[in-house]
């Protein structure tokens, strides 16, 4: 009767083991970061100012949409972009996502760009984003076109 009390003991220890060691491999998480480099620091700069929107305050948002989301902000002093980083941690391996960033001078949208699509691996996900400003939205009534 002691050595079947002992087997199932050692069962039980193995079931746990595996059971726990199926959970970790279940919960792989990624880190994607992103840092803006000079081109792209003198790119948004170079947005505010056709668009007017020189001084003031100044704020850079990382949003990630997709399988996964989440976001970020941070206010930039007199539009010193170059360097900004924006780190994510713990998202989930796998996942389809996309980086948008969004530059605004007050409440005014002066820049956007995205990552394009990226699916999370393990460990350090660096990610970088296709250049483009944002130049207005065009809205209309469909109903009305023919």
């Amino acid at each position: 009767m002691k050595k079947l009390y002992f087997l199932l003991g050692i069962l039980c220890a193995l079931c746990f083991v595996a059971c726990n060691n199926v959970h970790l491999m279940e919960n792989k998480v990624g880190s994607v970061s992103f840092t803006l480099g000079d081109d792209l620091a003198r790119e948004i700069r170079s947005a505010a100012s056709l668009r007017s929107a020189t001084g003031g305050s100044y704020t850079l948002t990382a949003s990630i949409r997709g399988e996964y989301s989440d976001s970020q902000t941070v206010a930039v002093a007199n539009g010193n972009y170059s360097g900004v980083t924006f780190t994510f941690e713990d998202v989930p391996v796998g996942k389809d996502i996309i980086l948008d960033l969004t530059a605004k001078a007050g409440s005014n949208y002066i820049w956007y760009g995205n990552s394009g699509k990226h699916t999370v691996e393990q460990g350090e996900n660096l990610l970088t984003i296709a250049l483009g400003r944002v130049s207005g939205v065009l809205m209309w009534d469909n109903s009305s076109v023919n």
